[in-house]
């Protein structure tokens, strides 16, 4: 259990917000104390390195408890004969989720610097929080590679689109009006089921399909169409 903790509300859904926390790569960008992060690796319980802040200090640090899609423990040197546990979790909350840092101390020395120290160093979380929500907020990485997607079909296709809308948003930005999507109406009614049965006899031209992410909804086109014989004239 955390000797201290500060919490935040975010509208950014929880898988957006772990996709970020759980890559150390993005840490820089948002949290307002680290400059550098090297695990080696991607994030995973047992994974150790070092950490750089932007005051200048450099730490050993480790992962621990490692819950894919809600939690982990950063464990870091920093005080002597101790180690700060540091606790990140995202949890879903209303139409967001609420992510949250606690800190507890361990070791030798822990009984004393906790009293000590564990408040003032949650202080410094509500600005990391707020960091981390407004880069999931922005979700830039995601949006980046549907501005790239939609940006291609500008571009390189012409004629009649099939795409699941939902969490595809952005890639069908510049071409909804020749997208058909769950939600399309032609004279009143909507080809969308009628389209996944055979796309090519409603005229589709391009057939976008998202790849199997456990983090996100599943794609309906990628579910209805992959592997497919219907896709044989695409």
């Amino acid at each position: 259990m955390s000797a201290a903790e500060r919490s935040l509300e975010t509208r950014a859904k929880p898988e957006v917000v772990w996709r970020i926390w759980s890559d150390p790569s993005t840490w820089p960008r948002w949290n307002p104390d680290v400059s550098e992060v090297n695990l080696g690796g991607p994030l995973r319980s047992g994974a150790a390195g070092t950490m750089t802040t932007k005051s200048g200090g450099r730490h050993e640090v480790s992962i621990e408890a490692v819950e894919p899609g809600r939690a982990f423990e950063l464990v870091s040197t920093g005080l002597p004969l101790t180690r700060l546990v540091f606790r990140c979790q995202v949890v879903s909350s209303g139409a967001g989720s609420r992510i949250s840092q606690g800190v507890r101390l361990r070791g030798p020395l822990a009984p004393i610097f906790t009293g000590m120290m564990a408040g003032r160093i949650a202080e410094s979380f509500p600005a990391l929080l707020k960091g981390l929500a407004t880069e999931a907020a922005q979700d830039l990485s995601a949006q980046q590679a549907q501005i790239q997607a939609g940006t291609f079909l500008v571009r390189h296709t012409t004629g009649l689109i099939l795409l699941d809308i939902v969490q595809n948003e952005r890639v069908g930005f510049d071409v909804v009006d020749r997208t058909i999507y769950d939600g399309t109406r032609e004279a009143g009614t909507n080809p969308w089921a009628g389209v996944l049965r055979n796309p090519q006899a409603y005229g589709i031209q391009v057939i976008v399909m998202r790849l199997p992410n456990p983090a996100e909804p599943v794609d309906v086109v990628y579910y209805a169409l992959h592997d497919s014989p219907r896709l044989r004239s695409y």
